[in-house]
């Protein structure tokens, strides 16, 4: 049995102890307390919506697995990453709010 991996877009953003995690390319989102911790329960939620989703039909799968945030939200995000990126290390201004864009793979089972 073949085991397809899938790569999806992530955000991770926040300061402190309030820290938000997206995956644009499922829609699915979570909250924690530090990056580390947001951007594992993330990976743990794909996991689980992945494992869900594997379970189903084949037609009933592409369904889920192309459900995507909102096209808004997805610009937002990626507007809002380079904005601060372009903030943070071209302008070389300081913030205590992080954000991190990243791609993650997981394998469909």
């Amino acid at each position: 049995m073949r085991k397809d991996i899938m790569k999806f877009k992530c955000y991770v953003w926040g300061s402190g102890s309030d820290w938000v995690a997206i995956c644009t390319d499922l829609d699915i989102a979570v909250q924690g307390s530090s990056f580390k911790i947001t951007k594992n329960l993330l990976n743990e939620a794909i996991d689980g919506f992945l494992h869900e989703v594997m379970k189903l039909p084949e037609n009933e799968q592409k369904v889920f697995l192309k459900r995507r945030a909102p096209l808004f939200v997805r610009i937002k995000l990626h507007l809002k990453f380079h904005l601060f990126r372009i903030r943070t290390h071209f302008l070389e201004m300081s913030s205590k709010f992080q954000m991190y864009s990243f791609s993650t793979s997981h394998s469909a089972s």
